[in-house]
């Protein structure tokens, strides 16, 4: 199967669970309170900083090594299964003891319930992945996303809560999602205890699992200055336009990502030669998706959301944006990773990390606004595509500034027409 093909059934799998995750927005959006949407946001939020901390890199070991016996692979989902049990249990004896309100305990107990089950299927997933079965990982995706759905809709209706229901969504996706895989996979996952890893298999844990804990920071704190300064109500005005944008641009890098990290890891003397197509067309993809956002923005939030929700209006066009400057530089990791780079990717992370995080601070410090978090994603994002053209790229893998320059011109122009069309609140 070539690359053309994989890349069309991943993107046919994405395209139906946008159009899912919009519906079930669309239904949910209109029979719960916005503050529902918070929650949702804050246990988003738990689940990939659990994850940053417990995971592994499973996925991106697997399919760029191939001497990995089966018991070295049952040693990496036993180390993954042990860590995210640890976790879980710490988060449900959080909810248990420190809080009495409802909200932050089904968020606390369903962001555990998530991170076990995610767990117990990622050996699984990245096989299934280093085997080219996108087919199959289109079809998973697809009916996971009408599990979370049909549960969430489900759980609205007949327990009247917008937390519970949106928690308990996200759960049986991802349930779903981990029995499919693993009736997918001959690979039998046993529970071994994990005495010891080689020298090169733990340094790349650790580098991967502190570079995912920096980008989960980075990425997140405007999430926790928006609660700090602003409140959970503003919190949710502001995920709903951050979960819009990134929902499609996360759709999207995990789209190339599943294509490009395995042909990378088998080419990966012709890396240089083959990324600046790749890079062009992933961010002229990137800008022709968001194009609505910047054009229609009120439109597109009172259809999904309804008239409550117009302060979200105001910010698509901006995070936008950001999501278009950010898949300018997100190559480079998927690069990194295929070259087992993980002390470089650590460094990424590393200078990711100061730069969002000193970005989101100040605005809190500074007359704190959604929309000014909102520039402040723009500013970052900004930063990190020079900090990669100039720096890591060239460095790295071997790339010359000019060349990455020019591979970006024609989209980066569309996006500066967007900007100026901006109107200035």
């Amino acid at each position: 199967m070539n690359q053309r093909k994989f890349l069309g059934l991943t993107t046919i799998e994405q395209i139906f669970r946008i159009c899912l995750q919009l519906l079930t927005t669309f239904l949910i959006s209109r029979l719960v309170a916005p503050e529902a949407f918070g929650w949702s946001a804050i246990t988003s939020m738990l689940i990939s900083g659990v994850t940053a901390l417990t995971q592994i890199s499973t996925e991106p070991l697997i399919i760029s090594s191939d001497n990995l016996d089966n018991q070295t692979l049952n040693k990496i989902w036993s180390l993954g299964l042990i860590l995210n049990l640890l976790a879980g249990s710490g988060l449900s004896l959080l909810a248990i003891f420190a809080f009495h309100d409802s909200n932050p305990r089904i968020v606390l107990i369903g962001s555990a319930s998530s991170l076990i089950a995610w767990s117990y299927g990622a050996v699984s997933r990245a096989l299934i992945n280093k085997e080219n079965g996108f087919k199959r990982l289109m079809q998973i995706g697809i009916l996971s996303s009408f599990a979370n759905l049909l549960s969430s809709f489900s759980l609205a209706s007949v327990f009247h809560s917008g937390t519970f229901a949106l928690v308990g969504g996200q759960f049986f996706a991802i349930l779903v999602s981990t029995v499919l895989v693993l009736k997918s996979v001959s690979h039998s996952n046993h529970f071994m205890i994990p005495k010891m890893l080689d020298s090169a298999l733990f340094n790349f844990f650790r580098n991967n699992i502190l570079s995912t804990l920096s980008n989960f920071a980075a990425r997140n704190t405007d999430t926790m200055m928006i609660i700090l300064s602003l409140g959970i109500l503003q919190l949710a005005f502001y995920d709903r336009a951050y979960a819009l944008v990134y929902s499609a641009q996360i759709a999207l890098s995990q789209t190339y990502s599943r294509v490009l990290l395995p042909k990378y890891s088998r080419s990966n003397t012709r890396i240089n030669e083959i990324y600046f197509a790749d890079l062009r067309n992933y961010a002229m993809v990137s800008v022709v998706m968001n194009s609505p956002f910047f054009l229609f923005p009120l439109f597109i939030t009172r259809v999904l959301y309804g008239r409550h929700y117009e302060s979200t209006a105001k910010l698509l066009p901006y995070l936008a944006i950001a999501g278009v400057l950010q898949s300018f530089s997100s190559l480079s990791g998927t690069v990194l990773l295929a070259l087992r780079r993980a002390d470089q990717q650590l460094r990424l992370a590393g200078i990711s990390f100061v730069i969002y995080v000193a970005s989101f601070v100040y605005v809190r410090i500074d007359h704190p606004s959604l929309l000014r978090f909102a520039l402040a994603n723009i500013f970052a994002a900004g930063m990190m595509v020079l900090v990669t053209t100039t720096f890591l790229n060239k460095r790295e893998i071997g790339l010359q500034t000019l060349k990455h320059v020019e591979s970006l011109l024609f989209p980066a122009a569309i996006l500066f027409l967007f900007w100026m069309y901006l109107p200035r609140y």
